[in-house]
């Protein structure tokens, strides 16, 4: 359960949060074409970095944490560069095999991340082959003793 009380209880699930956009981003970047794969690696940067800075912030500079950040912003370089940055399909509509690996490409909606405009659930598409890239570092830094886990709390 869940202390609602801990010290570090809101720290936790802000690192949650950054976590999670992290994996949205990284989602879209496993089927987009490698111009906006860049895009989106862009974006990552601030997640990242607000991750890093609740590291240095609250969770006592851990060197386990920050390798396991660097992790996970290397696994993203590595997605931005598949196929030595030449993909040029985009297959964001979630329709066909990935434009990486073509891996059958995963779609489904989300009822966690209803569109709250209207009455139709988010989409979730991504590769989950090119999604193994990223997906060992997020684990990662969900450990207890050595990462953001809510399990700490």
């Amino acid at each position: 359960m869940v202390n609602t009380n801990d010290a570090q209880f809101e720290f936790v699930l802000a690192a949650a949060r950054e976590m999670d956009r992290v994996l949205m981003l990284a989602n879209k970047m496993t089927v987009a074409s490698s111009e906006n794969r860049k895009l989106l690696f862009q974006l990552a940067k601030a997640p990242i970095n607000s991750l890093l800075d609740l590291n240095r912030d609250r969770f006592d500079d851990s060197e386990s944490i920050r390798g396991r950040i660097a992790m996970l912003a290397q696994s993203l370089l590595t997605l931005r560069n598949l196929r030595d940055g030449s993909i040029i399909e985009d297959r964001s509509d979630g329709i066909g095999a990935c434009p990486a690996c073509e891996t059958p490409i995963l779609r489904y909606q989300n009822q966690a991340q209803a569109n709250t405009n209207s009455n139709q659930m988010a989409w979730v598409v991504y590769c989950p082959e090119c999604s193994d890239i990223y997906q060992k570092p997020l684990e990662m830094l969900s450990v207890h003793g050595v990462g953001f886990g809510t399990d700490r709390i």
